[in-house]
């Protein structure tokens, strides 16, 4: 019998393009499949239609920023906070103290700390 490759998606949430192309990059090269959103109101749309193995999740963004994000999820879908890595560039020390089951990152994103995280998450699903 031959083993089936699980197919993990990931959503990629930054108003800048370029940080979201770049990100978009690591998690498809670790065998992601990837979607993206713009801000956070795209973002909380996406989730609520897919089941996702990873949310990367800018903090500052028009609309509905990632702190709206987070307590959206901490509220109606906590199982997705777990699978959120917050990136930003803003010091996020105390992030932790609200939202504990995230994890944070700093911008710009570390490729090699970002595909360190995607594959802890394929190994442990």
């Amino acid at each position: 019998m031959e083993s089936e490759e699980r197919t993990f998606r990931a959503l990629v949430v930054d108003d800048d393009e370029e940080d979201r192309t770049r990100v978009s990059g690591v998690l498809k090269n670790e065998g992601f499949d990837v979607f993206e959103a713009r801000n956070g109101r795209e973002a909380l749309e996406r989730i609520r239609k897919n089941n996702f193995a990873l949310i990367v999740l800018d903090i500052l963004m028009p609309y509905v920023d990632g702190f709206e994000v987070m307590s959206h999820l901490k509220k109606q879908l906590p199982e997705a906070l777990e699978k959120t890595v917050v990136a930003s560039c803003v010091d996020l020390r105390d992030l932790n103290a609200f939202f504990p089951s995230c994890r944070v990152i700093q911008k710009p994103v570390s490729t090699s700390d970002l595909a360190q995280i995607a594959r802890d998450i394929t190994k442990s699903a």
